[in-house]
């Protein structure tokens, strides 16, 4: 089932301070916790910005999640999506929550996308952070 009305009039259920819809030119900056990244939207012609917030879904059972969504639009409701996480710090201790984060977003964002009656084709996940503790820490093993 296709949603009435465009993708900009879908987006007006967000609130507005947590989305921005980006075109072609412009560049996605994500800050969190004195972190900032400049992410730019590889090619698509329009991108949704998302600021995800645990609270989005709250009949979930997981209260966490990734700090951004940047949805790439490939035509006719069809979106790729990237999921950001930023950190100051990330160390071993830290890995396993960063996945669970990363991991609720997702579940998060396919909820998301069902309001907005879009088709989510292909999610990429990304930590970014300033201080690499894991590559001092030594080789870890993924539960994921």
């Amino acid at each position: 089932m296709r949603l009435p009305g465009t993708i900009e009039e879908r987006l007006e259920l967000i609130r507005v301070e947590r989305r921005r819809l980006l075109h072609a030119q412009d560049v996605a900056a994500l800050e969190d916790a004195g972190v900032h990244v400049e992410c730019s939207l590889a090619g698509a012609a329009s991108c949704i910005q998302l600021r995800l917030e645990p609270q989005d879904v709250q009949f979930l059972r997981e209260g966490v999640c990734a700090d951004f969504a940047l949805l790439l639009s490939r035509g006719d409701d069809v979106f790729e999506a990237h999921i950001v996480e930023l950190k100051k710090t990330v160390g071993d201790k830290d890995w396993a929550h960063v996945q669970k984060q990363l991991e609720w977003a997702i579940v998060r964002l396919m909820a998301i996308a069902g309001v907005l009656g879009i088709r989510i084709d292909g999610v990429t996940v990304y930590t970014a952070f300033c201080n690499d503790k894991l590559a001092r820490e030594g080789p870890r093993t993924s539960s994921t």
